[in-house]
């Protein structure tokens, strides 16, 4: 199913939880924003021209606005999502938890600042999928090299997309 700009735009809304007011101001100037960075990956419309937007393009804005809500810098946001988007990002949002499984959720483990005196070698964020019932066990793993972790419900993101798509995004 494609959507026009304004449809996409109009669920992230929703999903982010702007009211009409902040969705036509600062809610819209991030989505520009990150569209100039070149998000959704692919998507270069020419001035005037029509783009449709898949639901995989929603999923790009959605997952860059969560980052964003940790504070991470765009341009930073989008070199990452360039590079992981196709292996690492994309099969989270794809991913359908067995019965029982709970939420899928995905962890964030940042390496903006260290990545460049490090050779520039390695992610500059690493993301995998995490079974909720791993999410101690990882924690307590949390030591030398991987000291710092963010967890984001994929799952619950899908689940908002969904329903938000259902009810006209309102």
């Amino acid at each position: 199913m494609a959507f026009t700009y304004a449809q996409a735009e109009t669920i992230l809304a929703g999903l982010f939880g702007a009211d009409e007011r902040v969705q036509k101001a600062a809610f819209r100037g991030r989505l520009k924003h990150l569209k100039r960075l070149g998000i959704p990956l692919g998507s270069r419309p020419g001035r005037g021209s029509k783009v449709d937007y898949e639901l995989e393009h929603i999923y790009q804005w959605a997952w860059c606005l969560e980052l964003e809500e940790f504070g991470l810098d765009p341009s930073l946001i989008v070199a990452h999502v360039t590079e992981a988007w196709e292996k690492t990002v994309h099969p989270i949002f794809l991913h359908e938890p067995a019965s029982g499984e709970g939420d899928v959720l995905a962890a964030v483990l940042p390496s903006l600042m260290s990545r460049p005196w490090k050779g520039g070698s390695g992610p500059l964020i690493t993301v995998a999928r995490v079974r909720r019932a791993d999410v101690d066990a990882i924690v307590g793993r949390l030591t030398g090299e991987r000291r710092r972790l963010s967890l984001v419900n994929v799952g619950a993101i899908t689940r908002q997309v969904r329903m938000l798509r259902v009810l006209g995004a309102r």
